[in-house]
Protein backbone atom coordinates (compact mmCIF):
# COMPACT_ATOMS: atom_id res chain seq x y z
CA UNK A 1 0.00 0.00 0.00
CA UNK A 2 1.38 3.41 -0.93
CA UNK A 3 2.79 5.31 2.06
CA UNK A 4 1.49 2.87 4.67
CA UNK A 5 4.66 3.72 6.61
CA UNK A 6 5.68 7.09 5.17
CA UNK A 7 9.00 8.73 5.77
CA UNK A 8 8.20 12.44 5.47
CA UNK A 9 10.10 15.56 6.37
CA UNK A 10 9.60 19.29 6.07
CA UNK A 11 12.55 21.62 5.64
CA UNK A 12 12.13 25.36 6.06
CA UNK A 13 14.72 28.12 5.76
CA UNK A 14 14.19 31.83 6.34
CA UNK A 15 17.08 34.27 5.84
CA UNK A 16 17.43 38.05 5.88
CA UNK A 17 20.56 40.12 5.20
CA UNK A 18 21.08 43.86 5.04
CA UNK A 19 24.15 45.98 4.56
CA UNK A 20 25.32 49.40 3.41
CA UNK A 21 28.10 49.95 0.89
CA UNK A 22 30.56 52.80 0.57
CA UNK A 23 31.50 53.30 -3.06
CA UNK A 24 34.74 55.24 -2.46
CA UNK A 25 36.89 52.19 -3.33
CA UNK A 26 35.05 51.43 -6.57
CA UNK A 27 34.53 54.97 -7.91
CA UNK A 28 37.38 57.26 -6.77
CA UNK A 29 35.74 60.43 -8.11
CA UNK A 30 32.70 59.91 -5.81
CA UNK A 31 34.14 60.08 -2.28
CA UNK A 32 31.78 59.11 0.55
CA UNK A 33 28.94 58.18 -1.84
CA UNK A 34 26.69 55.55 -0.29
CA UNK A 35 25.71 53.01 -2.88
CA UNK A 36 22.77 51.66 -0.95
CA UNK A 37 21.38 48.74 0.96
CA UNK A 38 20.45 45.23 0.06
CA UNK A 39 17.89 42.85 1.55
CA UNK A 40 17.21 39.21 0.76
CA UNK A 41 14.37 36.99 1.94
CA UNK A 42 13.58 33.42 0.98
CA UNK A 43 11.26 30.67 2.17
CA UNK A 44 11.75 27.03 1.18
CA UNK A 45 9.38 24.13 1.80
CA UNK A 46 10.21 20.49 1.01
CA UNK A 47 7.87 17.56 1.49
CA UNK A 48 9.14 14.06 0.71
CA UNK A 49 7.06 10.90 0.79
CA UNK A 50 8.46 7.40 0.62
CA UNK A 51 6.43 4.20 0.33
CA UNK A 52 7.12 0.57 1.18
CA UNK A 53 8.86 -0.04 -2.14
CA UNK A 54 11.51 2.06 -3.86
CA UNK A 55 8.98 4.74 -4.89
CA UNK A 56 9.44 8.32 -3.71
CA UNK A 57 7.76 11.67 -4.33
CA UNK A 58 9.30 15.07 -3.61
CA UNK A 59 7.30 18.32 -3.55
CA UNK A 60 9.27 21.59 -3.37
CA UNK A 61 8.10 25.22 -3.11
CA UNK A 62 10.32 28.31 -2.88
CA UNK A 63 9.49 32.00 -2.61
CA UNK A 64 12.22 34.64 -2.72
CA UNK A 65 12.71 38.39 -2.93
CA UNK A 66 15.90 40.43 -3.30
CA UNK A 67 15.80 44.22 -3.00
CA UNK A 68 18.55 46.71 -3.92
CA UNK A 69 18.37 50.43 -3.23
CA UNK A 70 20.79 52.69 -5.09
CA UNK A 71 23.15 49.87 -6.05
CA UNK A 72 23.41 50.29 -9.82
CA UNK A 73 22.40 53.88 -10.55
CA UNK A 74 25.75 55.67 -10.78
CA UNK A 75 24.57 58.57 -13.00
CA UNK A 76 21.63 59.24 -10.69
CA UNK A 77 23.91 59.38 -7.67
CA UNK A 78 25.86 62.17 -9.36
CA UNK A 79 22.73 64.36 -9.63
CA UNK A 80 21.51 66.20 -6.55
CA UNK A 81 17.86 65.80 -5.58
CA UNK A 82 17.30 62.45 -7.35
CA UNK A 83 16.38 59.60 -5.04
CA UNK A 84 18.33 56.34 -5.27
CA UNK A 85 16.81 53.73 -7.55
CA UNK A 86 15.14 50.71 -5.98
CA UNK A 87 15.53 47.38 -7.78
CA UNK A 88 13.57 44.28 -6.74
CA UNK A 89 14.02 40.74 -7.99
CA UNK A 90 11.36 38.31 -6.83
CA UNK A 91 9.78 35.06 -7.83
CA UNK A 92 8.46 31.65 -6.99
CA UNK A 93 9.34 28.19 -8.21
CA UNK A 94 7.99 24.73 -7.56
CA UNK A 95 8.90 21.16 -8.44
CA UNK A 96 7.34 17.73 -8.19
CA UNK A 97 9.67 14.77 -8.61
CA UNK A 98 8.83 11.07 -8.86
CA UNK A 99 11.47 8.36 -8.44
CA UNK A 100 11.07 4.62 -8.81
CA UNK A 101 14.16 2.49 -8.84
CA UNK A 102 16.44 3.76 -11.60
CA UNK A 103 13.74 5.87 -13.26
CA UNK A 104 12.85 9.47 -12.46
CA UNK A 105 10.43 12.12 -13.73
CA UNK A 106 10.12 15.76 -12.70
CA UNK A 107 7.99 18.79 -13.54
CA UNK A 108 9.12 22.32 -12.64
CA UNK A 109 7.77 25.84 -12.98
CA UNK A 110 9.46 29.16 -12.28
CA UNK A 111 8.14 32.73 -12.22
CA UNK A 112 10.56 35.65 -11.84
CA UNK A 113 10.14 39.42 -12.03
CA UNK A 114 12.58 42.33 -11.87
CA UNK A 115 11.41 45.91 -11.29
CA UNK A 116 13.52 49.04 -11.59
CA UNK A 117 13.15 52.64 -12.73
CA UNK A 118 13.73 51.73 -16.38
CA UNK A 119 10.90 49.18 -16.44
CA UNK A 120 9.82 45.63 -15.62
CA UNK A 121 11.08 42.28 -16.89
CA UNK A 122 9.34 39.01 -16.09
CA UNK A 123 9.46 35.44 -17.25
CA UNK A 124 7.47 32.27 -16.71
CA UNK A 125 8.99 28.89 -17.53
CA UNK A 126 7.72 25.36 -17.31
CA UNK A 127 9.97 22.37 -17.85
CA UNK A 128 9.95 18.63 -17.60
CA UNK A 129 12.69 16.02 -17.47
CA UNK A 130 13.17 12.31 -17.15
CA UNK A 131 15.98 9.80 -16.81
CA UNK A 132 16.50 6.06 -16.81
CA UNK A 133 19.44 3.98 -15.63
CA UNK A 134 19.87 0.32 -16.44
CA UNK A 135 22.16 -2.24 -18.01
CA UNK A 136 22.76 -3.49 -21.54
CA UNK A 137 24.94 -6.57 -21.41
CA UNK A 138 28.12 -5.72 -19.48
CA UNK A 139 27.57 -1.95 -19.79
CA UNK A 140 25.70 0.47 -17.55
CA UNK A 141 23.45 2.81 -19.54
CA UNK A 142 21.83 6.12 -18.65
CA UNK A 143 19.39 8.12 -20.78
CA UNK A 144 17.91 11.56 -20.16
CA UNK A 145 15.52 14.01 -21.79
CA UNK A 146 14.79 17.66 -20.92
CA UNK A 147 12.32 20.15 -22.36
CA UNK A 148 11.67 23.77 -21.32
CA UNK A 149 9.52 26.64 -22.55
CA UNK A 150 9.84 30.22 -21.27
CA UNK A 151 7.60 33.21 -22.02
CA UNK A 152 8.84 36.75 -21.26
CA UNK A 153 7.02 40.05 -20.77
CA UNK A 154 9.49 42.94 -20.78
CA UNK A 155 9.09 46.73 -20.67
CA UNK A 156 12.48 48.46 -20.55
CA UNK A 157 13.45 52.01 -21.48
CA UNK A 158 10.18 52.45 -23.35
CA UNK A 159 10.75 49.30 -25.40
CA UNK A 160 8.36 46.36 -25.23
CA UNK A 161 9.51 42.87 -26.22
CA UNK A 162 7.84 39.58 -25.32
CA UNK A 163 9.92 36.73 -26.75
CA UNK A 164 9.32 33.03 -26.19
CA UNK A 165 12.19 30.59 -25.90
CA UNK A 166 12.15 26.79 -26.15
CA UNK A 167 14.82 24.18 -25.69
CA UNK A 168 14.80 20.40 -26.02
CA UNK A 169 17.71 18.10 -25.19
CA UNK A 170 18.26 14.34 -24.95
CA UNK A 171 21.28 12.14 -24.48
CA UNK A 172 22.63 8.69 -23.71
CA UNK A 173 25.77 7.49 -21.94
CA UNK A 174 27.25 4.03 -21.47
CA UNK A 175 30.11 2.82 -19.26
CA UNK A 176 31.86 -0.47 -18.64
CA UNK A 177 35.24 -2.12 -18.39
CA UNK A 178 37.43 -4.14 -20.75
CA UNK A 179 36.99 -7.87 -20.12
CA UNK A 180 35.09 -7.02 -16.94
CA UNK A 181 38.18 -6.13 -14.89
CA UNK A 182 40.52 -4.07 -17.10
CA UNK A 183 40.53 -0.35 -17.91
CA UNK A 184 37.14 1.32 -17.64
CA UNK A 185 35.56 3.26 -20.48
CA UNK A 186 32.74 5.76 -20.88
CA UNK A 187 30.97 7.01 -24.03
CA UNK A 188 28.25 9.62 -24.27
CA UNK A 189 26.36 11.66 -26.86
CA UNK A 190 23.70 14.33 -26.59
CA UNK A 191 21.79 16.60 -28.91
CA UNK A 192 18.88 18.94 -29.02
CA UNK A 193 17.24 22.02 -30.47
CA UNK A 194 16.66 25.59 -29.34
CA UNK A 195 14.42 28.24 -30.82
CA UNK A 196 16.48 30.94 -32.48
CA UNK A 197 19.67 28.87 -32.84
CA UNK A 198 18.52 25.49 -34.16
CA UNK A 199 19.99 22.02 -33.52
CA UNK A 200 23.15 21.15 -31.60
CA UNK A 201 25.16 18.03 -30.72
CA UNK A 202 27.87 17.06 -28.25
CA UNK A 203 29.84 13.95 -27.33
CA UNK A 204 32.35 12.58 -24.80
CA UNK A 205 34.73 9.61 -24.58
CA UNK A 206 36.85 8.66 -21.57
CA UNK A 207 39.27 5.91 -20.58
CA UNK A 208 40.18 5.25 -16.91
CA UNK A 209 42.95 3.00 -15.65
CA UNK A 210 43.46 2.01 -12.01
CA UNK A 211 41.12 1.81 -9.02
CA UNK A 212 39.64 4.56 -6.90
CA UNK A 213 41.29 2.94 -3.85
CA UNK A 214 44.77 3.46 -5.33
CA UNK A 215 46.55 5.29 -8.13
CA UNK A 216 44.35 6.00 -11.15
CA UNK A 217 44.74 7.81 -14.46
CA UNK A 218 42.21 8.99 -17.02
CA UNK A 219 41.97 10.76 -20.34
CA UNK A 220 38.81 12.44 -21.60
CA UNK A 221 38.05 13.86 -25.05
CA UNK A 222 34.83 15.83 -25.47
CA UNK A 223 32.92 18.35 -27.54
CA UNK A 224 30.78 20.53 -25.28
CA UNK A 225 28.14 23.00 -26.39
CA UNK A 226 26.63 26.14 -24.85
CA UNK A 227 23.38 27.37 -26.36
CA UNK A 228 22.67 31.13 -26.66
CA UNK A 229 20.59 32.67 -23.88
CA UNK A 230 17.28 34.45 -24.48
CA UNK A 231 18.97 37.81 -23.83
CA UNK A 232 21.68 37.10 -26.42
CA UNK A 233 19.04 36.13 -28.98
CA UNK A 234 16.08 38.45 -28.50
CA UNK A 235 17.10 41.62 -26.65
CA UNK A 236 16.42 44.79 -28.68
CA UNK A 237 18.82 47.77 -28.45
CA UNK A 238 18.76 48.97 -24.82
CA UNK A 239 20.77 51.40 -22.75
CA UNK A 240 22.84 49.57 -20.17
CA UNK A 241 25.05 50.93 -17.36
CA UNK A 242 28.55 49.51 -17.33
CA UNK A 243 30.98 50.95 -14.74
CA UNK A 244 29.23 54.33 -14.74
CA UNK A 245 29.05 54.73 -18.52
CA UNK A 246 26.24 54.15 -20.99
CA UNK A 247 26.37 51.72 -23.87
CA UNK A 248 23.87 49.96 -26.12
CA UNK A 249 23.54 46.19 -26.48
CA UNK A 250 21.32 44.14 -28.73
CA UNK A 251 20.62 40.46 -29.34
CA UNK A 252 20.94 38.64 -32.63
CA UNK A 253 19.10 35.72 -34.21
CA UNK A 254 22.21 34.91 -36.26
CA UNK A 255 24.05 33.40 -33.30
CA UNK A 256 25.57 29.92 -33.38
CA UNK A 257 25.96 27.47 -30.52
CA UNK A 258 29.29 27.87 -28.74
CA UNK A 259 31.57 24.83 -29.28
CA UNK A 260 34.43 23.70 -27.09
CA UNK A 261 36.68 20.76 -28.05
CA UNK A 262 38.44 19.57 -24.89
CA UNK A 263 41.16 17.17 -23.81
CA UNK A 264 41.66 16.40 -20.11
CA UNK A 265 44.35 14.19 -18.57
CA UNK A 266 44.03 13.32 -14.88
CA UNK A 267 46.22 11.59 -12.31
CA UNK A 268 44.88 10.75 -8.85
CA UNK A 269 45.61 8.85 -5.67
CA UNK A 270 42.63 7.34 -3.86
CA UNK A 271 40.22 10.14 -3.07
CA UNK A 272 42.95 12.22 -1.47
CA UNK A 273 44.71 13.90 -4.39
CA UNK A 274 44.21 14.61 -8.09
CA UNK A 275 45.87 16.70 -10.79
CA UNK A 276 44.09 17.63 -14.02
CA UNK A 277 45.77 19.06 -17.12
CA UNK A 278 43.35 20.37 -19.72
CA UNK A 279 43.27 22.19 -23.05
CA UNK A 280 40.26 23.61 -24.89
CA UNK A 281 39.75 24.94 -28.38
CA UNK A 282 36.72 27.25 -28.26
CA UNK A 283 34.90 28.38 -31.36
CA UNK A 284 31.78 30.50 -32.09
CA UNK A 285 32.13 32.12 -28.67
CA UNK A 286 29.36 34.68 -28.17
CA UNK A 287 30.81 38.16 -27.58
CA UNK A 288 29.64 41.76 -27.83
CA UNK A 289 30.86 43.22 -31.11
CA UNK A 290 30.89 46.76 -32.49
CA UNK A 291 32.23 50.02 -30.97
CA UNK A 292 29.04 52.09 -30.69
CA UNK A 293 26.18 49.61 -30.96
CA UNK A 294 27.36 46.44 -29.30
CA UNK A 295 25.58 43.44 -30.80
CA UNK A 296 26.02 39.84 -29.68
CA UNK A 297 27.94 37.91 -32.32
CA UNK A 298 29.40 34.40 -32.63
CA UNK A 299 32.86 35.73 -33.48
CA UNK A 300 34.95 34.77 -30.47
CA UNK A 301 37.66 32.09 -30.57
CA UNK A 302 40.11 31.04 -27.84
CA UNK A 303 42.68 28.33 -27.14
CA UNK A 304 42.76 27.72 -23.40
CA UNK A 305 45.05 25.57 -21.27
CA UNK A 306 45.28 25.15 -17.52
CA UNK A 307 45.71 22.95 -14.48
CA UNK A 308 43.51 21.95 -11.54
CA UNK A 309 44.77 20.45 -8.28
CA UNK A 310 42.77 18.86 -5.46
CA UNK A 311 43.97 17.36 -2.16
CA UNK A 312 41.86 16.23 0.81
CA UNK A 313 42.07 14.32 4.05
CA UNK A 314 39.93 13.18 6.98
CA UNK A 315 40.26 11.17 10.16
CA UNK A 316 39.74 11.00 13.90
CA UNK A 317 41.78 12.89 16.47
CA UNK A 318 41.29 10.29 19.20
CA UNK A 319 40.43 13.15 21.57
CA UNK A 320 36.90 13.54 22.94
CA UNK A 321 35.48 11.75 19.90
CA UNK A 322 36.34 14.63 17.56
CA UNK A 323 36.69 13.92 13.82
CA UNK A 324 38.23 16.25 11.26
CA UNK A 325 38.44 16.83 7.54
CA UNK A 326 40.04 19.25 5.11
CA UNK A 327 40.16 19.97 1.40
CA UNK A 328 42.24 22.21 -0.85
CA UNK A 329 41.49 22.95 -4.51
CA UNK A 330 43.18 25.36 -6.91
CA UNK A 331 43.15 26.18 -10.62
CA UNK A 332 45.19 28.22 -13.09
CA UNK A 333 43.87 29.23 -16.51
CA UNK A 334 46.95 30.59 -18.27
CA UNK A 335 45.95 33.70 -20.24
CA UNK A 336 42.21 33.11 -19.88
CA UNK A 337 41.80 36.24 -17.72
CA UNK A 338 43.10 38.39 -20.59
CA UNK A 339 40.75 37.04 -23.25
CA UNK A 340 37.53 36.46 -21.26
CA UNK A 341 35.89 39.12 -19.11
CA UNK A 342 35.41 38.28 -15.45
CA UNK A 343 37.47 35.07 -15.41
CA UNK A 344 40.33 35.14 -12.87
CA UNK A 345 43.74 33.87 -13.89
CA UNK A 346 43.82 31.67 -10.79
CA UNK A 347 41.66 30.62 -7.86
CA UNK A 348 42.12 28.63 -4.66
CA UNK A 349 39.65 27.25 -2.11
CA UNK A 350 40.45 25.71 1.27
CA UNK A 351 37.99 24.10 3.68
CA UNK A 352 38.51 22.58 7.14
CA UNK A 353 36.00 21.19 9.61
CA UNK A 354 35.66 19.27 12.83
CA UNK A 355 32.68 17.27 14.10
CA UNK A 356 31.67 15.51 17.29
CA UNK A 357 28.76 13.22 18.07
CA UNK A 358 27.27 13.01 21.55
CA UNK A 359 24.28 11.67 23.52
CA UNK A 360 24.36 8.20 21.97
CA UNK A 361 25.26 9.76 18.62
CA UNK A 362 21.89 11.49 18.26
CA UNK A 363 23.48 14.94 18.28
CA UNK A 364 26.20 16.09 15.91
CA UNK A 365 28.14 19.37 16.18
CA UNK A 366 30.03 20.60 13.10
CA UNK A 367 32.33 23.64 12.91
CA UNK A 368 33.57 24.61 9.43
CA UNK A 369 35.90 27.25 7.96
CA UNK A 370 36.01 28.04 4.21
CA UNK A 371 38.42 30.38 2.43
CA UNK A 372 38.52 31.38 -1.24
CA UNK A 373 40.93 33.59 -3.18
CA UNK A 374 40.54 34.72 -6.79
CA UNK A 375 43.12 36.42 -9.01
CA UNK A 376 42.84 39.54 -11.09
CA UNK A 377 39.95 39.90 -13.53
CA UNK A 378 39.56 42.20 -16.53
CA UNK A 379 36.40 43.93 -17.81
CA UNK A 380 37.43 45.83 -20.93
CA UNK A 381 39.90 48.48 -19.76
CA UNK A 382 39.03 47.91 -16.09
CA UNK A 383 41.28 45.64 -14.01
CA UNK A 384 39.92 44.30 -10.71
CA UNK A 385 42.37 43.27 -8.00
CA UNK A 386 42.53 39.82 -6.48
CA UNK A 387 40.45 39.19 -3.36
CA UNK A 388 40.09 36.66 -0.57
CA UNK A 389 36.99 35.74 1.44
CA UNK A 390 36.71 33.67 4.62
CA UNK A 391 33.40 32.14 5.84
CA UNK A 392 32.60 30.38 9.12
CA UNK A 393 29.66 28.08 9.83
CA UNK A 394 28.39 26.01 12.73
CA UNK A 395 25.56 23.50 12.86
CA UNK A 396 24.16 21.16 15.45
CA UNK A 397 21.78 18.27 14.86
CA UNK A 398 19.34 17.56 17.67
CA UNK A 399 17.07 14.56 17.02
CA UNK A 400 15.30 15.61 13.78
CA UNK A 401 16.30 19.29 13.69
CA UNK A 402 19.42 20.95 12.29
CA UNK A 403 20.24 24.45 13.54
CA UNK A 404 22.70 26.40 11.36
CA UNK A 405 24.62 29.63 11.91
CA UNK A 406 26.94 31.32 9.40
CA UNK A 407 29.27 34.30 9.37
CA UNK A 408 29.93 35.26 5.75
CA UNK A 409 33.00 37.31 4.83
CA UNK A 410 34.47 37.09 8.34
CA UNK A 411 37.34 39.49 7.59
CA UNK A 412 34.97 42.08 6.07
CA UNK A 413 36.85 42.01 2.75
CA UNK A 414 35.96 44.81 0.31
CA UNK A 415 35.85 43.36 -3.20
CA UNK A 416 33.98 43.58 -6.50
CA UNK A 417 32.85 40.77 -8.78
CA UNK A 418 32.23 43.26 -11.60
CA UNK A 419 33.22 46.93 -11.90
CA UNK A 420 31.30 49.16 -9.51
CA UNK A 421 29.51 46.30 -7.73
CA UNK A 422 30.83 45.93 -4.21
CA UNK A 423 29.93 42.61 -2.61
CA UNK A 424 28.48 42.20 0.91
CA UNK A 425 30.72 42.85 3.86
CA UNK A 426 30.53 40.78 7.00
CA UNK A 427 26.98 39.41 7.41
CA UNK A 428 25.22 36.71 9.42
CA UNK A 429 22.75 33.98 8.54
CA UNK A 430 20.62 31.63 10.60
CA UNK A 431 18.49 28.67 9.57
CA UNK A 432 16.62 25.64 10.88
CA UNK A 433 15.96 22.38 9.03
CA UNK A 434 13.34 20.19 10.67
CA UNK A 435 12.69 16.56 9.74
CA UNK A 436 9.09 15.88 10.71
CA UNK A 437 9.52 12.10 10.79
CA UNK A 438 13.01 10.75 11.31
Amino acid sequence: VWFSAPDAFITGTVAYDEYLQDFVAAVPDMPSALVGEYGSKAVLLDLALRGDSDQRILLRLRRFEDAFTGTRNLPELRLAGILPERITHSGMDSEIRYLRGWTGLSLRQRLVETRRSSGVTSGFSISGSGFWRGTAGPATVKCFVNAERTAFENRLSGVRFDPEHEIFEAGIAAAGSYAGHGPRWRLGASGGWTSGAGPFTGAEAALVRGAAEGVHQSITVARRVRTPTAEELYQPPLEQLVDGTTSVTAGSLDLEHERSDEVNVSLGFKRRAAVDLFARRERERIVLSGPARAVYASSGADDVAGIRVRVAGAGATGLLGINYGWQLAAFWYGDRAEITEGIPDYGARCSAWISRRSFKKTENLILRLDAFEAGERTFGAVLLDRYGVVDFSASITVIGAVVKFQVKNVLDERYETSPGMLMPGRNYRFGINWHLFD
